[in-house]
C-alpha cells in the first residue's frame, strides 16, 4: 500500500476544513443551532479534484479510502460542533458511548460514500443539490428525527420502517438517551450492507473511470 500517498490524500481532504471552513463547519453549526432553537432540543464537493488524482501513484481503493477518511474526519468535527451547540442549549447525555461512536463513524462513512457518488454523478451545482433536497433531507425528516414513529398514522408507519435513515436516527438516539423504536439488529445489518455495497460501488466507478476519465 502507498501509505505516503494515502496519508497525503487524507491530509489534503482534512485541510479543506480550514480552507472552506465557513461552508463545512459554520453553516451546519448554524443550521443545528436553528433546529435547536425552533424544536427545543448536516454533502459537499463540486471542485473536480478527483480527476487530478488519476496521475497520482495511488490505487483506486487508496483513492476511495483517502476521500472517505477525510469525509469521516470532517463529519465528526462537524458533529462535535453540533454537540457543543446542543450542550449550550439543552441537557445532553451519552448513554452508550461505544454505540455512540459506532453510529457516528458509520453514518459519517455512509454519507462520505454517498457524497462521492453524488459528486461523480453531478455535472453542475444544480444536480449536486438534487439528491440532498429531494432525497436526503426528506428521508431524514421522515426518519423519526423530530417525532416518534407512533405519532404517525399506523398505515404510514411502514414507510418509516423501510427508510434507512430511520435506523441511523434511532440508533444515535438510543446511544444517547437509551430510547429506541427500531429493530437494532436490522439496523446493524442495514448499516454494514450499505457500507460494503456503497463502498464497492464507489470503488467500481473509480476503476471504470466513470465521469473522471475521458
Amino acid at each position: 500500500m502507498n501509505t505516503i500517498g494515502l496519508y497525503a490524500l487524507i491530509e489534503y481532504e482534512v485541510s479543506k476544513l480550514w480552507r472552506v471552513w465557513i461552508q463545512i463547519l459554520v453553516t451546519p453549526w448554524i443550521s443545528a443551532l436553528l433546529y435547536i432553537l425552533i424544536f427545543g432540543q448536516i454533502i459537499r464537493r463540486f471542485v473536480k479534484n478527483i480527476e487530478e488524482l488519476l496521475a497520482a501513484p495511488l490505487s483506486y481503493m487508496e483513492m476511495v479510502a483517502g476521500f472517505v477518511t477525510g469525509g469521516i474526519i470532517r463529519g465528526l468535527v462537524v458533529a462535535a460542533g453540533v454537540y457543543a451547540v446542543a450542550f449550550l442549549f439543552t441537557a445532553t447525555s451519552v448513554a452508550h458511548i461505544f454505540l455512540f461512536i459506532f453510529y457516528s463513524v458509520s453514518v459519517a462513512l455512509i454519507f462520505s460514500l454517498l457524497g462521492l457518488l453524488i459528486g461523480l454523478w453531478s455535472e453542475n451545482f444544480e444536480q449536486l443539490a438534487i439528491p440532498q433536497t429531494f432525497v436526503i433531507m426528506p428521508l431524514t425528516f421522515l426518519g423519526g428525527l423530530f417525532n416518534s414513529i407512533h405519532m404517525l398514522p399506523e398505515k404510514f408507519q411502514w414507510f418509516v420502517k423501510i427508510n434507512p435513515f430511520f435506523y441511523f436516527v434511532d440508533g444515535l438516539r438510543y446511544s444517547m438517551i437509551g430510547i429506541s423504536e427500531s429493530n437494532r439488529t436490522l439496523g446493524f445489518v442495514l448499516i454494514f450492507a450499505l457500507v460494503f455495497g456503497l463502498g464497492f460501488l464507489v470503488w467500481y466507478l473509480f476503476k471504470k473511470g466513470y465521469k473522471i476519465r475521458t
